[in-house]
């Protein structure tokens, strides 16, 4: 079962979702500071919104695009 959860950095929060289906320290020690604002750096530079997620020690991440 996933809940949200809100963390430190507000920016981080308004550009992102955090959700998590174990121990809310969990995601905490995955998303720091430094990886959220990584996060918000690279949403920043490409000028869309990304999708980032998490599973069993991948990583996963989605572009949006104008279409092919």
């Amino acid at each position: 079962r996933m809940k949200q959860i809100k963390l430190e950095n507000p920016d981080f929060n308004k550009m992102f979702s955090a959700y998590g289906t174990g121990d809310e320290l969990e995601t905490r020690y995955l998303l720091t500071p430094a990886m959220m604002q990584r996060m918000i750096d690279i949403n920043n530079e490409y000028g869309k919104k990304i999708h980032f997620g998490f599973d069993r020690g991948h990583m996963f991440f989605a572009f949006e695009t104008d279409g092919l």
